[in-house]
């Protein structure tokens, strides 16, 4: 089934206040604070769990995490959104009084990896010798293909918009193949299509290029993410982020994406674009420039403030959408003109059923002002589309119509549109293509005036072989 529509022609500071009674007890004194945190070395976790250890039992605490964060229970676990170092305060107070101490913790290293790629073999002096990108430049030896993991300690901070120069150094002797990727979305995993940054085949020593780091999409910024270097002979496959080279190597370093000091630049998406009555769209943010709040409109009276929403529309009709999204710099605006149109699709009378699928009949394509419809043979039975594909076409208008039936055997094929939507194909003024012939079935379609415009008509096309 497909449609067709006909018209005529036209920065937050926080405080935190406590009452202290003095009612000195036998033996108790003012505390004296103290504290120690998880691991937060190059573990890859930004959820630290703090401990306290104040002497002089305390009974109330506030900590401040450094990060515009607080808390008040006496062992609190808290996760940082970045890696940095945070100055992290704790006052412990008890009925003699209060006491402060302030620790500084470091926050580094990407997720932990979650695959560590060896060479199978080794020979002739293959592998990585030298990685240059940004701040980074490791000079090491290709230690008989063992993965390396440098991530912690040769780290370098990009900015996402923009190309850099990458080099890296293999072994003198035999032409290899280098790949490089980089964990955009931080998840411990290498998308080898999405998050490969740079290639370099069949070269001898030195491979250099440009590697560029979008700010679209999933990247994090502020965090250390993982960049993976692999390099392997040329006579064996390109390289891939977890499988082990054949005499090749690899090596992890750390890449910190920083945003523009911009405005984003909004733009989005939605699954679909034509739909029916109470169908569900989900709308994809694409803005560039690193945004962190957006406010979507959506054409009917109704908003979200989520990244990523849904929405149902309730309404026939064509809906305007819009977003402002947002960043510390400032906002910016994308808005599509009748993006969504929302079709009130008509019931039909029936369904046909379908006695046999054989020999690779039925229905393949059907062309029809704008609507270029490919579809399977018979074995897809009934197939409603009105939800999917529609055209806008004019009263007194000629349009030319095709549809595409199978190969092999000469097929009956009509087509209808029901003009006056009550549900009925009728031959008699609705019956727009009649046809007998092998595969192609081609004519005119003529509109008629008809007594009600713009609204959703159905248009039903059907084939047989041995019966019309």
């Amino acid at each position: 089934m497909i449609f067709i529509r006909i018209f005529p022609v036209f920065t937050a500071f926080f405080t935190l206040s406590f009452t202290i009674m003095f009612n000195p007890g036998i033996g108790q004194t003012i505390p004296v604070a103290n504290f120690t945190t998880s691991d937060t070395g190059c573990t890859g976790s930004r959820t630290v769990d703090f401990q306290d250890l104040t002497s002089g039992s305390p009974d109330q605490w506030f900590w401040n995490f450094g990060d515009n964060n607080t808390d008040t229970v006496q062992n609190p676990s808290h996760t940082y959104s970045v890696d940095d170092t945070f100055t992290v305060t704790l006052v412990a107070c008890n009925m003699m009084g209060c006491d402060t101490v302030v620790k500084n913790i470091i926050l580094k290293g990407p997720l932990a990896a979650t695959c560590f790629p060896n060479a199978t073999y080794y020979c002739c002096l293959q592998g990585i010798y030298n990685v240059t990108v940004g701040a980074i430049n490791n000079t090491t030896s290709h230690d008989s293909g063992k993965y390396k993991n440098y991530s912690c300690n040769f780290v370098t901070t990009l900015t996402a918009g923009q190309f850099f120069s990458i080099e890296i150094e293999t072994g003198p002797s035999l032409y290899e193949n280098v790949r490089a990727w980089i964990d955009f979305n931080d998840d411990a995993l290498f998308d080898t299509v999405n998050e490969k940054v740079f290639e370099s085949l069949n070269k001898l020593k030195y491979h250099s290029g440009l590697l560029y780091l979008p700010d679209t999409g999933n990247v994090k910024t502020g965090r250390t993410l993982r960049m993976r270097v692999g390099s392997d002979n040329v006579n064996w496959p390109v390289p891939e982020p977890c499988t082990n080279p054949r005499y090749g190597q690899f090596e992890d370093y750390g890449i910190i994406i920083k945003g523009k000091s911009i405005p984003p630049t909004a733009n989005f998406t939605g699954s679909q674009t034509v739909i029916c009555l109470y169908s569900t769209i989900t709308f994809t943010d694409l803005s560039g420039g690193f945004p962190d709040s957006w406010y979507w409109d959506f054409g009917d009276t109704t908003t979200s403030t989520l990244k990523n929403p849904s929405h149902t529309y309730t309404d026939t009709g064509i809906f305007t959408v819009s977003l402002v999204s947002f960043n510390q710099y400032g906002s910016d605006t994308m808005l599509k003109t009748g993006y969504i149109r929302v079709l009130d699709a008509p019931i039909p009378s029936c369904i046909p059923p379908i006695i046999n699928s054989c020999c690779g009949t039925g229905i393949y394509r059907l062309l029809f002002a704008t609507i270029d419809n490919i579809t399977g043979d018979s074995a897809d039975w009934y197939s409603d589309f009105t939800c999917e594909q529609y055209a806008d076409v004019l009263t007194g208008g000629k349009y030319s119509i095709s549809v595409e039936t199978g190969p092999v055997y000469s097929e009956d094929l009509r087509a209808w549109i029901d003009y006056n939507n009550d549900g009925i194909f009728s031959n008699q003024g609705e019956l727009v293509l009649s046809s007998n012939t092998l595969q192609y079935h081609n004519g005119i379609v003529r509109i008629p005036a008809v007594s009600d415009t713009n609204i959703s008509l159905r248009m039903r096309i059907a084939s047989d072989y041995g019966s019309v």
